[in-house]
């Protein structure tokens, strides 16, 4: 190689030498540019940001979740009980708070600490036995540019055992809700701000259903229910919204097997546990002939679960159809047995002697089927009587006023139609629990009356509190 190209060849390493830091520089200037404009163009929208979240951790009795962004603030602790059923109501339930939070507020971006929403959630616990367990929450939330909280409750009672949420009919029995209802509404009355609480203001907060009372703790003591203030409307009353109810002053409506030790169990008449009639409130007594039969534990069920109670008039030869764990469950939940003679003869073709001897038995196998109960009234059958089974029937007689003519049909709506229609305070109201229709109609009929604002009772409720409201002649004495 000639001394002219060797000298050729260092001249051009030197001159790339030079140009490569330059290239270096150029592109690291190029990359920082691009990034920060990504960075900054990216940071405007939210949708590219993150939630700082400060913590969100699990120790062995409480999960707290702590949020905090450009949004809103979040600040959640709850408790963990080692229960899988029980654990997971709890975590569902305090997510649906927070993704309705969100919703709500996400729209707001970049607002200062003063001016952002917050929700916050906490928690209380009430041990009333070592398997019954309840927890309040409380979920306080305050929207953007807004300085007040709104805090909403919301309550669980836990059967640590079986591993599940109790409600208020696991617990309670016969017509308690109507009993919690007009307990409260003195609590309300009596400790208002007002001098003069109309009771119709509270008429839809207490009406005596499980929804109105769904939100209740059970601790050592006492069962408390609670309330929102939007629940009272116009009424205004001091203090919390938590209404206390000592156990013992539940006596009588506790079923066996959860909290029904708390108050002392001695024996008691049915008549201690078929809970207040409201005479502000219309009334009507629904009324069962002719059996028991197949259909009455599906019956006792139904009117279970609308809170309602019926007189039911039996036949003391049917009485072995049905278990007596059936005839036990409807008494205890409110209705009433009395008598509709032994065997559904005409009163009116039978002798004095024959009369009385049918009172006898009947009520006989009444008292010895239910271990004592004592019936009060007579219904004949057919409606027929005359001066002498008035004169030997050592019971009122009871008629009616509705008739619903389901022994005539098979058709549930023409039987919901006839109980319904033209309805008014005081009727008594005719069925028969030995045909299918009825017991088909029946769930209709008892949501058609509470919709038009009649409470159900019995024929000894309305006889003994209300006589005033009984129709003319459907009480023979």
């Amino acid at each position: 190689m000639t001394t002219e190209k060797i000298k050729k060849e260092e001249r051009e390493v030197k001159r790339h030498r030079r140009i490569s830091p330059m290239i270096l520089v150029m592109l690291l200037l190029l990359f920082f540019v691009v990034s920060f404009s990504y960075l900054y163009n990216h940071s405007k929208n939210p949708i590219y940001k993150k939630p700082k979240v400060e913590s969100n951790t699990q120790d062995d009795n409480v999960n707290s979740i702590r949020e905090r962004n450009d949004n809103n603030f979040i600040s959640v602790s709850y408790p963990v009980f080692g229960k899988e059923n029980i654990d997971s109501i709890l975590e569902r339930k305090v997510n649906e708070y927070i993704d309705a939070f969100k919703s709500r507020n996400d729209e707001y971006v970049e607002l200062s600490d003063t001016t952002k929403a917050d929700l916050k959630i906490g928690y209380e616990s009430f041990e009333a036995t070592e398997n019954i367990v309840s927890v309040l929450l409380k979920a306080s939330e305050r929207k953007a540019f807004e300085d007040e909280y709104t805090t909403e409750n919301c309550t669980f009672v836990f059967d640590f055992e079986n591993d599940k949420e109790i409600s208020l009919d696991e617990i309670f029995k016969g017509r308690y809700l109507n009993y919690i209802s007009s307990y409260i509404e003195d609590l309300v009355v009596n400790y208002s701000d007002e001098t003069d609480v109309s009771y119709d203001k509270m008429r839809d907060t207490l009406y005596p259903s499980l929804e109105n009372f769904s939100k209740f703790i059970c601790d050592e003591n006492k069962i408390t229910f609670y309330f929102d203030k939007k629940d009272f409307k116009e009424v205004e009353v001091s203090g919390s919204f938590g209404f206390e109810i000592p156990y013992y002053d539940m006596y009588g409506y506790f079923k066996s097997g959860y909290l029904d030790f708390k108050v002392e169990q001695d024996e008691y008449m049915y008549s201690q546990i078929f809970g207040p009639v409201d005479d502000r409130v219309p009334c009507v007594a629904i009324t069962f002939d002719d059996g028991p039969g197949k259909y009455t534990e599906e019956i006792v069920s139904i009117l279970r679960e609308h809170n309602s109670v019926a007189t039911f008039f039996m036949l003391g030869e049917r009485l072995d159809l049905v278990e007596p764990s059936t005839l036990d469950d409807l008494l205890t939940e409110g209705s009433t047995i009395n008598s509709h003679s032994y065997s559904h003869s005409n009163f009116k073709k039978l002798s004095a002697e024959s009369i009385k001897q049918d009172m006898i038995d009947t009520k006989d196998k009444i008292y010895d089927i239910t271990g004592g109960y004592e019936i009060r009234f007579f219904r004949p059958p057919y409606g027929s009587y005359n001066d002498t089974v008035k004169e030997n029937v050592p019971y009122p007689l009871v008629m009616w006023s509705v008739d619903t003519m389901d022994w005539d049909t098979d058709d549930p709506n023409a039987v919901y139609e006839n109980a319904t229609c033209n309805i008014q305070d005081g009727d008594v109201i005719l069925l028969h629990e030995v045909h299918g229709s009825t017991v088909e109609a029946l769930p209709r009929i008892l949501e058609e009356l509470q919709n038009q604002g009649f409470q159900t009772v019995t024929i000894e409720e309305m006889y003994d509190m209300q006589s005033s409201k009984l129709k003319r002649g459907v009480i023979i004495e």
